[in-house]
């Protein structure tokens, strides 16, 4: 149990940093008033070309298609976060989060738990360390249910959708659009830039045309105090996937 709590605070700073980061980024190289030089940004015009992806799709929108895929033939992701700026130390972290019903697989450069709901009178939380699986069962009581631990279990997936949503810090809408591919599915992508002759930002989103979720974004600014950047992508999506749970022996009651 305290392991899992360690985990949830290592996401909650991850999630905080990575929402201070985009943020910081945008707020250092974006124009600012008196700047020199008239600004610019690429993907004017009319049509398709202003598109503003933070309209069409949200946060509580890609918790809810998870959910989806979760109660019907399970899923996995598996994706990768890095930043760098020429202020700061380089950052990357590569995570998995997984679910098929009522269990529940995360993993962290350090941490491999898997959180199993299944069992209406208890939730069993399995870690991995070195030497291998060992898991640790708690029968409910009252003020803590099963409704609750779904609450903890998921909170991972809170965090995991905020990054698939990190789009709605940008605000602008000269987006020009074309496709590519993600993780092998297909995607619209958008990108934009905005600056002057001082300092830019550019952003670029990937959106994948089934789910409307974004499954690769990237962001990098420059000024003349320096540059950063910052990406986020999806390397694996399975949208079938069943989470096989360890052959392990629970400790005996003292």
């Amino acid at each position: 149990m305290k392991k899992i709590i360690l985990i949830l605070l290592m996401i909650l700073s991850l999630s905080l940093f990575s929402a201070c980061n985009i943020s910081d980024l945008v707020d250092q190289y974006a124009p600012k008033d008196g700047d020199d030089g008239e600004g610019t940004q690429d993907g004017g015009g009319s049509g398709e070309d202003e598109v503003d992806p933070t309209k069409d799709h949200s946060t509580s929108e890609a918790e809810n298609k998870f959910d989806q895929l979760r109660l019907k033939n399970g899923f996995y992701i598996e994706f990768n976060y890095k930043s760098s700026s020429t202020e700061s130390e380089a950052q990357e972290e590569t995570l998995v989060y997984a679910a098929n019903h009522d269990v529940y697989y995360y993993k962290t450069t350090s941490d491999e738990c898997i959180i199993d709901l299944s069992d209406d009178t208890k939730f069993t939380v399995y870690n991995k360390y070195e030497e291998g699986w060992e898991c640790e069962s708690t029968e409910y009581f009252e003020g803590f249910g099963k409704e609750e631990a779904s609450q903890l279990a998921g909170a991972y997936g809170q965090f995991f959708s905020s990054l698939f949503s990190m789009y709605e810090y940008m605000q602008s809408t000269g987006y020009t659009k074309t496709t590519a591919t993600v993780a092998g599915r297909s995607c619209d992508k958008y990108t934009t830039k905005e600056g002057s002759v001082a300092a830019q930002v550019s952003y670029t989103f990937y959106i994948d045309k089934e789910m409307g979720i974004c499954l690769k974004w990237e962001v990098s600014g420059s000024s003349l105090e320096g540059s950063g950047m910052a990406t986020f992508e999806c390397t694996q999506f399975a949208t079938s996937y069943n989470i096989v749970l360890p052959e392990v022996e629970e400790p005996a009651d003292e």
